[in-house]
């Protein structure tokens, strides 16, 4: 009855103009958010004397401060301490009649969280995003919001003395949460072309939400809200007097006030073990989808550009517009991060959301986005016309200054706010704004294509990221690559080279049956590893996310599998965690094996492959960088056969004498297509089988190899019978999607391995019962390895030179190189030849026609260089016989 009754005297006391700005009806200019109250009480122990003449054993004073919620929920929190006229106070009460305890459900995946009432049960999952673990218990927490906290210290503890005012901070965990209700939504626009999606909308009460879930702790219990997980140690009171309990006290006695009656021996102690601080308030805001964050493609000269750069020069850029916009300070409208899950998918929407910070909003938002022609685009231009007018961009070595973007307030960010990044990205929108449409609110924007481009554009930027700084002499820069924006990537030491081109269609022409675009394909300009030519097959690269492909993974392992059997690419599939999280390990489902890894090692010497050593728990991106290092794909086919071994094999079994091998396996679940191949190689055979369970598993793995084969595998490094083993990979889609998603990542990673060994098959379970498509091979089966490799050579060289390839072929030659490009001692490519051998005791270059008829170029360099010299048909004159 005592706490209604303070919560009615509280809304009783509320001036009614209040009432309409916290609620928004009217601008607010007088009413800010309400504060926190500090009550500081010191007291001294009076003497003997004294306590007989006042009749009171102490002394006491007592102060008040009030801070503003926003850094009273930090600086005013349990258990801290304030500093204040000469002294240090630590916090040890929280008055518990104005601010009780409450019960709150607080969503796991999106924003949105209530106080627990009567209808709690009425819904099973999130009301805003349905997540089902919404009514789970670890969902429910307790939660106060702060009103007013006590420090009771005493006189000599609480000086601070004259040579020091040391002043130790404590961090902690805090959570800024916005809760957009599309009911609120007034007005959308959006940009929406194949270039750029970019859209901005206004809420004209939106609830923001500020909770501190106690000291920063590594250890404490793992608490996740709104999508991030943090380690949330909470606060502890007791929930009779609020007494605050120390963590980091000694004794281990609990605290209580006075008078508290937890302090009796025969009272139970009645502590709120764990709960966190909350503040609350509603404004309007402007919720901001921007383009792709790592898509920088505009930006001139600017190396290591990455996402924390783009977002703080576009919230710079944005500040000073508006600055520019309302002709004097705003620093009640401020910034923040928002993002929320996409339906059917583990990828979330990002959004910054430019807010008020004063309850109800002073109505400055509204002006900017109510018009048929939103003035927020003003904004915009104002800034990008005063970047550019800067005179900081006549300092070369200046990215910025005071007089544009420095004079963003937040000093911490300053290290990535970039002049030159803002500039591109306001020019990008800005090209488009004739673009600008009114629609529906932009929750309701579907983000596919957005997510694709964006996983793309971070791929390219991690990729250039690492290269660089795995090697000072790596170099990736723009150029044109079959007459379209692409990328050249020379890896240094290594020299080996690549131009990168995007968006590239394969169909019949290339070989592949089944028609796909590529989202990049890594054409190699040179190898030479070792002083050794490496022939290497062009690298198809797809950037796959979870959301557009999870309902189509058989008709991409089909389009993958088309583009292997071409045998003129390399295929590679990398996920968005691959990418963005290829550091860890632990995002996609492994196979079960019993394999000692001394054994895997022993076979890893065998083949000489120790290179590989350390590869087989790592992920997709960083195989394609060791690729990208060591593109011999003979060693690669010698790995993926040690992976087979360690995949599908049972240890038990597999040191058993072979003749005690069963070769019974029932074929029935497979594709006719691949039962009559399995039959066509001789009998009988080792089946090894392996799944991501102890059971048959939504995952499962088989090794197909003829007996005799096998044994020579063992006993020795023997590959020309690689076209009598069979790999063969299962996935099961019916799973649930927290599951999918993890064997989905392992389901490519293992293709990505496996696909150099010629007769592999992945599928899933649909495929196997709905219309299996097979995809027949290019090349024979059965054809030899070095004949792989030289008709990957005639499929790269001009068909001028396959005369010559001939030859060479038959007199057992060395490879030469494709494309060879001769160098100076600096590095620069100074000539070119269409085929070369180099390092072979005599250097042989060999020219088309026209390259060698042509008065410009330089053959002349080779000839001086000690090289021979042919064209093709003085090549094939000479060495025919």
């Amino acid at each position: 009855k005592r706490i209604y009754q303070e919560i009615i005297k509280t809304i009783n006391s509320e001036k009614t103009l209040n009432f309409f700005t916290d609620e928004g009806f009217i601008p607010n200019y007088s009413f800010p958010e309400a504060g926190v109250t500090l009550k500081s009480i010191i007291y001294h122990k009076r003497g003997k004397n004294n306590q007989k003449n006042n009749n009171k054993a102490y002394e006491t004073w007592s102060y008040k401060y009030e801070r503003p919620s926003s850094s009273a929920i930090s600086e005013l929190a349990p258990a801290n301490f304030f500093y204040a006229e000469g002294r240090k106070v630590r916090i040890d009460q929280v008055n518990m009649e104005i601010s009780p305890i409450e019960e709150w459900r607080l969503c796991k995946n999106c924003s949105y969280s209530k106080p627990i009432g009567a209808d709690d049960n009425s819904t099973k999952s999130c009301p805003k995003c349905s997540d089902p673990q919404w009514i789970d218990i670890g969902q429910q927490k307790k939660m106060l919001k702060l009103r007013q906290v006590i420090a009771t210290t005493s006189d000599k503890e609480s000086r601070i003395g004259d040579e020091s005012d040391d002043r130790t901070p404590k961090y902690f965990n805090k959570q800024f949460l916005v809760d957009f209700n599309n009911d609120n939504c007034q007005n959308t626009y959006l940009i929406k072309d194949d270039d750029i999606t970019f859209g901005f909308e206004y809420h004209n009460k939106t609830t923001f939400r500020e909770i501190n879930s106690g000291e920063s702790q590594k250890i404490a219990e793992q608490v996740t809200i709104a999508g991030q997980t943090i380690n949330r140690q909470g606060f502890k009171i007791c929930k009779s007097c609020g007494k605050v309990q120390f963590p980091d006290k000694n004794d281990g006695k609990a605290q209580h006030a006075f008078t508290c009656k937890a302090r009796k021996p025969d009272s139970i102690a009645n502590f709120e073990d764990i709960f966190y601080l909350y503040r609350e308030f509603t404004s309007e805001a402007i919720g901001i989808l921007l383009p792709s964050l790592t898509d920088t493609s505009d930006a001139k000269n600017l190396s290591n550009i990455n996402s924390q750069k783009t977002v703080h020069s576009f919230v710079a850029a944005l500040l000073l517009g508006l600055k520019l916009k309302f002709k004097g300070k705003v620093d009640h409208l401020r910034t923040t991060f928002h993002d929320e899950p996409i339906p059917d998918s583990y990828f979330r929407k990002n959004y910054l959301v430019l807010y008020d910070t004063v309850p109800g909003g002073t109505g400055y938002l509204k002006q900017l986005v109510t018009s048929e022609n939103p003035s927020f685009m003003e904004v915009l231009e104002l800034s990008f016309n005063w970047l550019k007018a800067c005179k900081c961009n006549n300092i070369i070595e200046k990215d910025g200054c005071y007089q544009c973007l420095f004079a963003y307030k937040n000093s911490y960010d300053m290290p990535y706010t970039s002049r030159n990044i803002a500039i591109a990205m306001l020019s990008k929108i800005l090209i488009h704004k004739d673009q600008l449409v009114k629609a529906e609110p932009l929750s309701n924007i579907k983000v596919d294509g957005l997510l694709e481009s964006e996983l793309e554009a971070r791929f390219i930027d991690e990729l250039k990221t690492i290269i660089l700084k795995q090697n000072s002499q790596a170099q990736f820069h723009k150029v044109l690559v079959n007459n379209k924006p692409g990328y050249y990537l020379n890896l240094g030491q290594e020299n080996i080279s690549y131009d990168i081109e995007p968006q590239v269609f394969l169909n019949d022409d290339d070989g592949v049956q089944i028609a796909s675009c590529a989202d990049f394909v890594f054409w190699p300009v040179k190898s030479n590893i070792n002083n050794k030519s490496v022939i290497q097959k062009p690298i198809v690269v797809f950037l796959d996310g979870f959301a557009y492909h999870k309902d189509r993974i058989s008709e991409d392992m089909l389009q993958r599998m088309a583009i292997n059997r071409s045998n003129k690419f390399i295929v590679w599939t990398l996920t968005w965690n691959d990418v963005e999280n290829y550091k860890k390990n632990d995002n996609f489902t492994t196979f079960q094996d019993s394999m000692p890894i001394t054994t895997f090692n022993s076979y890893i010497s065998k083949y000489s492959i120790e290179a590989f050593n350390y590869l087989h728990s790592n992920n997709s991106f960083i195989l394609f960088l060791e690729y990208l290092k060591n593109p011999d794909w003979i060693q690669w086919q010698k790995y993926a056969f040690v992976m087979a071994l360690k995949s599908g094999f049972d240890n038990k079994s597999f040191y058993k004498n072979l003749e005690e091998l069963t070769p019974n396996f029932n074929y029935s679940h497979l594709p006719q297509e691949l039962c009559e191949f399995i039959a066509s190689i001789n009998f009988p055979q080792f089946i090894g089988k392996s799944s991501n369970n102890s059971q048959s598993g939504p995952l499962e793995f088989m090794f197909i190899v003829e007996k005799n084969t096998l044994a020579k595998i063992i006993n020795e490094p023997i590959y020309n019978d690689c076209n009598q083993i069979i790999i063969n990979c299962i996935l099961d889609e019916s799973s649930s999607e927290e599951v999918l998603i993890k064997n989905w990542n392992g389901f490519l990673r293992y293709y990505n391995i496996f696909q150099f060994i010629p007769n592999n098959f992945f599928m899933t379970k649909s495929l196997l019962t709905d219309n299996y498509r097979h995809v027949d091979y290019v090349s024979d089966i059965g054809t030899a390895q070095a004949d792989d490799e030289w008709q990957v050579l005639y499929s790269l060289a001009s068909q001028e030179v396959h005369g010559v390839l001939d030859i060479a072929f038959e007199k057992q030659w060395n490879i030469p190189m494709v494309g060879f490009e001769l160098t100076a001692t600096n590095g620069e490519i100074i000539a070119f030849c269409e085929l070369a051998w180099e390092n072979t005791g005599e250097n042989i270059a060999v020219f088309t026609t026209s390259d060698f008829e042509n008065e410009f170029n330089s053959k002349d360099k080779f000839i001086s260089l000690g090289w021979q010299v042919y064209s093709a048909s003085e090549f094939i004159a000479k060495f025919s016989n």
